[in-house]
């Protein structure tokens, strides 16, 4: 500001002379402060990237890429990266890849395998809920009453459904 009208603190920001850069991107990751981006500077001309700082509910971590969506070139966290010359100021910038975790959802008939074999599948992260495949009309004197807990639409982790009864 050219004019001082209140208190006011400037803070520096520092950058290592000659320093090469290694800017982490989340990619629709964040890290536990909601930051997306995390920054590691070197005079050396390799690196040894980081691991895995970010977090993505329903998914897992597998690597960085140079290009958000996985078409660059790939490094395994803990890969040495090499600058291409030493001390030129270069920045990389890469990219956390994920996958979607895959989750078991499991049908029981909740009388000990009297009404039905328990019926298991696996589905990844928000795939519609796979739907069960058996039948509830084998339970004598009884007639199936729904799920407990209900069916969810999507997957969002391991769960079990048992089936609920009444009396015929």
């Amino acid at each position: 500001a050219s004019t001082v009208t209140e208190d006011v603190t400037y803070t520096a920001k520092w950058k290592m002379k000659g320093a090469n850069t290694v800017l982490y991107r989340g990619n629709e990751g964040a890290k536990a402060d909601g930051t997306d981006f995390y920054s590691e500077y070197t005079n050396a001309q390799t690196k040894v990237l980081a691991n895995n700082m970010f977090s993505r509910t329903g998914w897992h971590f597998t690597g960085w890429n140079t290009k958000a969506d996985g078409s660059g070139t790939a490094y395994a966290a803990g890969a040495t990266y090499t600058f291409t010359a030493a001390h030129n100021l270069e920045t990389v910038e890469l990219y956390a890849q994920w996958e979607r975790n895959t989750y078991t959802v499991k049908y029981v008939d909740g009388v000990n395998g009297a009404a039905f074999a328990d019926e298991s599948h696996t589905a990844k992260y928000e795939d519609a809920t796979p739907a069960f495949e058996g039948s509830t009309d084998n339970y004598i004197g009884w007639v199936f009453n729904g799920w407990n807990p209900t069916v969810a639409s999507t997957v969002t982790e391991d769960v079990t459904y048992t089936a609920k009864w009444k009396m015929k």
